[in-house]
């Protein structure tokens, strides 16, 4: 029997072997490249942590949601620094690999918190967007997988300029499947 990507196999009493969706807990490192002026110019790379929860609803499918938080300072002046807390649900496609190589695609859709902060001025924006992705997972042992994904996000901050903050993303973690 072929088990789909993203599942585990499983066997019954009987002795027959099914399989079973994945569903856990996804935490990772996330590096954010800004694309466009001028959220780029003023921070060319943000770092930050992100946690999903991921479960299987529909054959190689996957619902997940989370958050991301990401900050950095400017380059030139450390008292002037950005915070993204950025909100997500989306979909997986778990697509048949190799028995502990897992490769997916997805789409997201996304909601962000944008606060700038520096001496003596500060502004809050919201942002809202889109994110495409693609990556793999590794089983490792178990219930526990390393994953490396890339993210395309196109994002908008709602503010009198629809200042673009779209960026590469590349996430390093791992999958604990509950």
């Amino acid at each position: 029997m072929i088990i789909p990507a993203g599942s585990q196999a499983i066997e019954n009493d009987s002795g027959e072997v099914g399989s079973k969706l994945r569903s856990g807990i996804a935490a990772s490192y996330i590096q954010l490249m800004p694309l466009k002026s001028p959220f780029n110019q003023l921070y060319s790379t943000l770092y930050g942590a992100s946690l999903e929860y991921i479960t299987g609803f529909y054959d190689r499918f996957s619902i997940q949601f989370g958050t991301t938080i990401a900050t950095r300072s400017l380059e030139e002046n450390r008292n002037v620094s950005v915070f993204l807390n950025s909100y997500t649900i989306g979909t997986r496609l778990w697509i048949p690999g190799f028995a502990k190589l897992w490769p997916y695609l997805g789409v997201l859709a996304r909601m962000t918190w944008c606060a700038e902060r520096g001496e003596g001025r500060s502004a809050n924006f919201f942002a809202y967007g889109a994110d495409g992705l693609a990556g793999f997972s590794f089983s490792i042992f178990g219930n526990f997988s390393l994953f490396i994904q890339y993210n395309y996000t196109w994002s908008e901050v709602v503010d009198d300029n629809r200042t673009d903050i779209s960026s590469n993303n590349l996430l390093l973690g791992f999958i604990l499947d509950l």
